[in-house]
């Protein structure tokens, strides 16, 4: 497990393209599952509630696979589903796996600039990541790549906003 975590780390620090990994079931599935508890711990985090962050993580599963379709359906490139799913799953996994203390910290009440610049940069690094992904499965720039970064994370911010918004804090 270690050395998968340390190929998608790669990854996401676009030493290696999504088109290293395999289009495999099991790595979709394996990919799929971390995604979703790492989601579920963040969500958890935030929220506080188990019902809630289960819902919320299950929508950001469906969020990205969903668009991950859409987009290359519109491209026709459906053929890369799979491959681009589990690059996406697993790269947001290690993402989402080292924003976590940062989540705790600002959980437990601290709020500084160091916090703020530091969900700033995991945001930014998402969105280049991202970018990362989809040039290579859509064979184009990183310029289109980023574009797709973009409203995907925009879509799905909006989406989850409206079906599952954050608890309001009292």
């Amino acid at each position: 497990m270690v050395a998968l975590f340390v190929r998608y780390l790669d990854l996401v620090l676009m030493r290696l393209p999504p088109q290293a990994f395999p289009a495999s079931r099991f790595l979709f599935g394996v990919t799929l599952l971390a995604f979703l508890l790492t989601a579920l711990a963040s969500n958890f985090i935030l929220s506080h509630d188990p019902v809630y962050s289960m819902v919320r993580a299950m929508l950001s599963v469906f969020n990205l696979c969903a668009a991950a379709a859409l987009i290359l359906l519109v491209a026709r490139r459906s053929a890369r589903w799979q491959q681009t799913a589990s690059a996406l799953l697993g790269g947001e996994t290690v993402i989402g796996l080292l924003v976590l203390p940062v989540l705790l910290a600002r959980a437990m009440g601290m709020e500084n600039v160091f916090l703020f610049t530091s969900v700033l940069l995991f945001l930014i690094w998402e969105l280049v990541f991202l970018a990362h992904v989809y040039r290579n499965a859509l064979d184009t720039g990183m310029g289109t790549g980023l574009l797709v970064a973009v409203i995907y994370v925009i879509a799905s911010s909006v989406i989850k906003q409206q079906l599952m918004p954050f608890p309001v804090e009292q």
